[in-house]
């Protein structure tokens, strides 16, 4: 069993290192960090010494596309975004999205430039972050939920080019084929660059039980020169919503089909175990979440993220060293 957790607290170094020891003594064997736009642009040279401590620790050094151009999963925002208004997603309702077109190739080639600033900063491993189209209610924004993208000129005329039709307003059957296709060839490209790099490719999937059950993940975990494949099925949103939640009736599936997956493609599996907005005494839902996941074989345990979020307020957990205490324990013990 490897065992994992994000980082994004600081970037002075020293401080940084402090808190990998801490990760080490926890029983960690690899740490996620993120690398955002603001890390490429302002914080380069502070990540390669974390990531390099890290490694001298005996831990390898996973590096997370975190919010880059809006398509994978962070709380940060994108430097591209604001400064690329041409490559923006626009909704089916005409409106831009904030976000970049995966299917763009000024957003391909930034991408092949963000793997090149990984590899240099040291990465063994390209974490690839829940990648995505426009979702409607992204960080609990109020918008229609019926409205999806992209319809973007490039995307109308790649639809045109595949049905033989003109893209429609609404999202059909064919138009979330093309998304998924679009997806697929972008991570395609992206896990053959990296891998010509000398890295390898993990990526974890939107825990949504419609991708999940429709054969679209396999096609992701069928993609070559991808080395690991997971979910992060986080539990306190979807247990306010229902009524009657139990936890294994909703990890296991998300587990048992990780897990199909990795074997049939010889893939590492990993599931994501929630470590931030944990609630004052709902912490010993962490460990029955890692039992369920190694119940069902799963490889790799990783976390998100480091000290139960206690470094950011939005997502801090009410009592984040119970949090961490909770995780190291179990990890310890493993």
């Amino acid at each position: 069993m490897h065992r994992g957790i994000s980082y994004y607290d600081s970037r002075f170094a020293d401080h940084a290192f402090a808190d990998i020891d801490r990760i080490k003594e926890a029983g960690c064997t690899y740490v996620v960090h993120t690398f955002s736009e603001q890390d490429m642009m302002f914080n380069k040279e502070n990540v390669a010494d974390i990531i390099a401590y890290t490694k001298e620790k005996g831990m390898e050094a996973h590096v997370d596309p975190w919010g880059v151009a809006g398509i994978f999963g962070g709380e940060t925002f994108s430097y591209f975004v604001t400064r690329n208004h041409h490559c923006l997603q626009v909704k089916s309702d005409g409106s831009k999205a904030q976000l970049a077109c995966i299917n763009h190739p000024d957003l391909v080639d930034f991408m092949y430039r963000w793997i090149d600033e990984a590899t240099g900063i040291g990465a063994d491993i390209i974490f690839w972050d829940e990648p995505h189209f426009y979702l409607p209610g992204w960080f609990n924004v109020k918008e229609p939920m019926d409205v999806w993208g992209c319809r973007c000129d490039i995307c109308q005329d790649l639809y045109r080019k595949m049905f033989d039709e003109p893209m429609p307003q609404k999202e059909t059957d064919e138009v979330q084929k093309f998304k998924l296709h679009s997806l697929i060839e972008f991570l395609r490209k992206m896990f053959f660059y990296s891998a010509r790099k000398g890295l390898k490719n993990t990526t974890c999937m939107l825990p949504f039980e419609l991708m999940r059950d429709s054969g679209s993940w396999e096609k992701v975990a069928s993609l070559p020169d991808l080395y690991g494949f997971g979910t992060d099925p986080y539990w306190t949103s979807v247990k306010k919503l229902r009524v009657k939640f139990d936890l294994d009736e909703y990890m296991r599936p998300f587990c048992k089909e990780v897990k199909r997956l990795a074997d049939i493609y010889n893939l590492r599996s990993h599931i994501w175990i929630q470590n931030f907005s944990i609630p004052q005494g709902e912490e010993d839902i962490i460990t029955q979440a890692i039992d369920i996941a190694l119940s069902e074989g799963i490889e790799d345990i990783c976390a998100w993220t480091y000290f139960g979020a206690k470094g950011m307020a939005s997502l801090r957990s009410d009592r984040p060293q119970v949090v961490w205490d909770t995780l190291r324990k179990s990890y310890l013990k493993r």
